[in-house]
């Protein structure tokens, strides 16, 4: 799940890349997508490896799960009402729908910035929360460690977002 969650950010860098204002907005979502393209990867990898598929082939616009994941009074987007499957592991908590994206793409100048800030910060608190996820219910311990990982970085970038966030209100 995090797979299609990770391109979603790199897909929101790739805009940053010509529709940011801020050097700093712009050399952060490179490196946004740096990092995650080489974790989508290694993902995909592991999945490869262990016979699973690659892709979501019932959810188009990433906003769900396969059916064949789909817990029990799940809603019809896959969604449980508290953002965590039966297992404790959270749904895509933090992707953006198909309007916020068209949002996004619309924005331009210092209004891009803000929004992509705005919208990257819940991305990345998504992120984090279900890399915590596997962290505490995780068994491979090379997913854990990724998961470690995830944690950190976005953690750091949520940081470095904010404080931008902020030069950017004043």
């Amino acid at each position: 799940m995090m797979i299609p969650h990770h391109e979603q950010a790199v897909e929101m860098a790739a805009l940053a890349e010509t529709k940011a204002t801020d050097p700093d907005v712009k050399q952060l979502a490179a490196k946004i997508s740096t990092g995650q393209k080489a974790e989508i990867a290694t993902m995909k990898g592991w999945l490869v490896a262990w016979g699973r598929p690659t892709m979501m082939p019932s959810c188009p616009e990433m906003h769900c799960m396969p059916s064949n994941m789909m817990p029990n009074g799940a809603s019809p987007n896959g969604m449980m009402p508290s953002g965590m499957m039966p297992s404790g592991m959270p749904t895509m908590s933090g992707m953006m729908s198909s309007a916020d994206m068209a949002k996004l793409q619309a924005a331009t100048g210092t209004d891009f910035d803000k929004l992509f800030l705005q919208m990257m910060i819940v991305h990345h608190q998504g992120a984090v929360m279900m890399a915590q996820a596997e962290l505490a219910h995780g068994t491979n311990p090379d997913a854990k460690a990724l998961a470690g990982r995830i944690v950190k970085t976005q953690q750091a970038e949520i940081a470095a977002m904010q404080q931008m966030a902020g030069q950017s209100h004043s």
